[in-house]
């Protein structure tokens, strides 16, 4: 369970530990329940190694309301910017 325990640290503060040496990150229907996401995707890609994949998936597929596609729709943007930024 240690490395679970340096994982939420390297995401909450990617500058605590320089990890690079992940090949694969793969993060299912997560991104949308973190406070701080733009946080937590510089974290991801300060994991990666260079070349690195990351493998996201965001809920919200099916919207039941204008707020639920409005919210969805920025949230899905904004991953996609922090990931075009890198």
């Amino acid at each position: 369970m240690k490395w679970l325990k340096v994982l939420r640290r390297a995401i909450k503060k990617p500058n605590w530990y320089n990890l690079r040496t992940t090949d694969c990150f793969i993060v299912t229907q997560t991104l949308n329940f973190i406070y701080d996401v733009k946080s937590a995707v510089k974290g991801i890609f300060h994991m990666l190694k260079d070349g690195g994949i990351i493998l996201a998936t965001v809920a919200g597929i099916f919207q039941i309301s204008r707020y639920d596609i409005e919210l969805s729709n920025n949230l899905f943007n904004e991953i996609k910017n922090l990931i075009r930024e890198k």
